[in-house]
């Protein structure tokens, strides 16, 4: 990749290592950066009465 995403991270966070690793803090700044428009976020539901979590896929890969 171009590693734009790379750049714009306020935290250094290498979002294609693991994207959904605690250590992202979900600015955005990343998505904003892809000249590609493959970084999305989207929710999963955990059951009922659970809270949705918010998971990043990454160019079909989560």
């Amino acid at each position: 990749g171009c590693n734009a995403c790379y750049r714009a991270c306020p935290v250094d966070f290498k979002i294609y290592e693991d994207p959904n690793n605690p250590t992202c803090i979900r600015c955005g700044d990343c998505i904003k950066a892809c000249p590609m428009s493959i970084i999305k976020v989207g929710n999963i539901f955990q059951g009922a009465g659970k809270e949705s979590k918010e998971l990043w896929n990454i160019g079909g890969y989560s």
